[in-house]
């Protein structure tokens, strides 16, 4: 079954959902267990780190176990970042689909050549308004998505997401929910 790019975004919206309404097992249900997530760091001006194995990253998990220890510590508030989450409404745009041997990450299987029937590979824009409860503060994150999605047990789930952050100055502390 191939996904058509209504289906693709589909698993995009319900994401950002799930994520505004901190519907934590229906987040981590839209993820493959071999499933990766990186927000890669900015090097200087316009570069990119690379390797999430040998270089910062803001956040590297490695599996869907990596995703479901850090929903565990937001859940028990052992995360000083989560102590009190914040309000966030994520707005996804220009959903296009790409090629999936675009971008491997360090790690992953090889990606098929171009998007298979079982697979697709999406990039698009987001903007996240975040209200720190804290500090009675808004920030806004902003940058590109890239997911790799995969029929998983009869669905569409995400096997890759890639967060590139545009922000210069992050005012806050940032975790899944905050992308």
């Amino acid at each position: 079954m191939s996904a058509t790019l209504a289906d693709a975004t589909q698993v995009l919206y319900a994401e950002a959902l799930a994520l505004d309404e901190q519907r934590w097992a229906d987040w981590l249900a839209l993820y493959t267990e071999d499933a990766l997530f990186w927000v890669p760091t900015w090097i200087e001006g316009h570069q990119l780190s690379t390797d999430p194995m040998r270089e910062l990253s803001l956040i590297w998990c490695q599996g869907r176990a990596g995703l479901e220890d850090r929903i565990a510590r937001i859940r028990s508030g052992l995360s000083a970042a989560s102590r009190v989450l914040p309000r966030t409404v994520h707005a996804i745009h220009n959903v296009m689909p790409i090629e999936a041997t675009s971008h491997r990450l360090p790690g992953s299987d090889p990606a098929p050549s171009g998007n298979t029937a079982g697979s697709c590979a999406l990039r698009s824009v987001f903007t996240v308004h975040q209200l720190d409860l804290r500090s009675q503060q808004t920030q806004v994150f902003f940058g590109h998505y890239e997911h790799h999605l995969r029929q998983d047990q009869g669905r569409w789930r995400i096997a890759m997401k890639k967060i590139v952050l545009k922000n210069d100055l992050i005012p806050t502390m940032v975790d899944i929910y905050s992308l």
